[in-house]
């Protein structure tokens, strides 16, 4: 799966953006360019809900999907606050927005 990143700032404070995130780091309504699919963040998210914690290789597995679609997943599924990093190591689901009290 291909994807699309622009680097922004000066050096040193470069950072790469994922098309499909704004500024803030959230996902756009619009998501252009070919960021993870809506359908691969859920599975990536449900097999961390059902199986996780885990490393994004045991993530990998699981769900067969590449590293690299699953390390980016990871990375737009935390920007937007919908998993974290477990405290013993590891990706863990977190609970959805409109679930925190």
């Amino acid at each position: 799966m291909p994807l699309r990143f622009t680097i922004e700032g000066d050096w040193p404070a470069t950072r790469a953006v994922f098309a499909g995130l704004d500024a803030a780091g959230g996902v756009r309504s619009e998501a252009p360019g070919s960021m993870p699919e809506p359908d691969t963040l859920e599975v990536v998210r449900g097999w961390l809900e059902e199986c996780g914690p885990a490393a994004a290789s045991r993530v990998c597995a699981g769900t067969k999907l590449p590293y690299q679609v699953v390390r980016t997943a990871l990375q737009v599924l935390h920007d937007a606050r919908m998993v974290s990093l477990a405290a013993g190591g590891g990706w863990q689901a977190t609970r959805a927005r409109d679930e925190v009290a």
